[in-house]
């Protein structure tokens, strides 16, 4: 795979697949815990993955990186068309700029060289969000998908603002979000009290000691890194201001999130 060197990689292509079915494998062969080697996924994550250990991992990396591909095409550029064809709105090149830049964006080139599920876990929530307000007698299969989107990756979750239909029907959508909360912990449990107490050690430990590098595109990471590089270039002062710094980019998500929701 040929791409631009921003791109950070290691030795070879899909380092962040080899590493989940490492944790597949762990639980499905070794039948120990899947909570090895910096593993921060829910449980169910491991077992949703444990089909690509009967394959090569040449071949397991094609058939991940051919499902990206698919649901990014889907999810950027078919769904978005649909929706202004129902809505009767002319937006399509508009979209057709949002997929063609998002195909050659650093985000999916990234995603594609490691080998990671971002693209499925995004695709399964937006999907649930669009049959639950566009086909409402299959919203069970939202609900599934939107569950499935969470123990993959946990962050969509914060998508579930959208599976309200009436703003004023508090009493369903309360009922709406504990069904959606309570599976979704239950589910945590999926491999058993023992390895659900061995996913929150390694939540704890990852909060503690977090892995500091150009691949971990958290604020937290992200500052301490320029801190870093400040200290190396004479600007030492400004790491006493490192915790400010994260506390407003955490503001400007929380404001820009509040504004989205309204």
């Amino acid at each position: 795979m040929l791409f631009p060197e921003y791109v950070p990689a290691k030795g070879f292509i899909g380092e962040d697949l080899l590493q989940m079915l490492s944790y597949s494998e762990s639980w499905w062969i070794a039948k120990q815990t899947p909570y090895i080697e910096r593993n921060l996924y829910p449980p169910l994550a491991s077992v949703l993955f444990t089909p690509l250990l009967s394959l090569e991992f040449s071949a397991a990396y094609k058939v991940i990186t051919l499902v990206n591909v698919f649901l990014f095409v889907l999810m950027t550029l078919v769904l978005p068309l649909r929706i202004i064809k129902e809505k009767q709105v002319s937006a399509s090149s508009v979209i057709m700029l949002i997929f063609i830049t998002g195909l050659f964006s650093y985000g999916f080139q990234f995603e594609l060289q490691r080998g990671q599920f971002n693209v499925i876990a995004m695709a399964a929530c937006f999907f649930a969000i669009w049959i639950f307000h566009n086909h409402k007698k299959y919203r069970t299969l939202a609900y599934i998908l939107f569950t499935i989107s969470i123990q993959l990756k946990v962050f969509p979750a914060i998508f579930i603002v959208m599976f309200i239909s009436d703003w004023q029907d508090w009493k369903n959508n309360i009922k709406r979000f504990a069904g959606l909360g309570l599976v979704n912990f239950a589910l945590l449990f999926v491999l058993g009290p023992s390895v659900f107490v061995d996913f929150l050690r390694a939540i704890k430990a990852q909060s503690v000691n977090p892995s500091i590098w150009s691949g971990n595109h958290s604020i937290r990471s992200f500052v301490i890194s320029i801190s870093n590089t400040a200290n190396q270039t004479g600007w030492a002062w400004i790491t006493q201001y490192s915790n400010l710094v994260q506390f407003v980019f955490l503001a400007i998500i929380a404001v820009c999130l509040l504004l989205i929701m309204i």
